[in-house]
């Protein structure tokens, strides 16, 4: 009798490839970085926002999409690193609790929350002389309500430096919203994505247990 040879390939779960197989909530495209108001982010995502706690929503909310739980702080929020710490499970060693968009640049565009991620950070801080640099001139109007990432945020969130993928003169002109990206992801990079929004595991229990839903209108439901 001949024997069965089982070709499957098995992925470990916890390696990178296995965490990639992990739900995302949004496509790269789809991340919103920056909004204005917590309304702009639910709809631009058809996500469902929720109160944290003690934490004020004019300061911190977290956004869900299908389980996956992505957290918004106002750019000049001081205890931005306490919440992420909630949100987390802790901060892991060489990482840093990223503003996805700079705070410097949410200020240039009058944005009032910006994404929290855990980025290496060797890449994140070789970003920082970027992301001082500003917004692009033609750039310099924005009438949207919610931002996209542009390239180099794209490849931060992935722990790249900045001149990985990317030309000097590209990284010189600061935040350009024509760079947005729209190509997806292998599944080794999709592990490293989910690693940064904290994707890579479910939200600790006692994070998910203070969650009170947040309405469109900004009032907090009781349901």
């Amino acid at each position: 009798m001949s024997q069965v040879v089982d070709l499957t390939k098995h992925i470990h779960p916890d390696s990178l490839r296995g965490i990639g197989q992990r739900a995302s909530g949004l496509q790269p495209h789809e991340i919103i970085v920056g909004g204005l108001s917590i309304s702009s982010i639910q709809t631009a995502t058809k996500g469902v926002a929720y109160k944290i706690g003690k934490y004020q929503i004019k300061d911190v909310f977290t956004l869900d999409i299908a389980g996956c739980y992505f957290l918004y702080v106002r750019p000049l929020y001081p205890y931005y690193r306490k919440v992420a710490k909630l949100r987390f499970g802790g901060i892991p060693p060489m990482r840093d609790v990223d503003h996805v968009l700079a705070r410097t640049l949410a200020g240039k565009m009058n944005i009032n929350y910006v994404l929290v991620a855990l980025v290496n950070s060797s890449a994140n801080r070789s970003h920082g002389c970027y992301e001082k640099r500003g917004i692009k001139q033609s750039n310099t109007v924005f009438s949207s309500k919610v931002i996209h990432a542009d390239e180099r945020i794209y490849h931060k969130i992935l722990s790249r430096p900045p001149a990985a993928r990317q030309t000097t003169n590209e990284l010189r002109g600061g935040f350009d919203r024509s760079l947005i990206v729209n190509y997806g992801l292998t599944l080794k990079q999709k592990g490293i994505w989910n690693i940064a929004l904290g994707l890579d595991k479910d939200a600790p229990e006692d994070f998910l247990q203070l969650l009170q839903r947040i309405e469109v209108n900004g009032e907090i439901s009781n349901t």
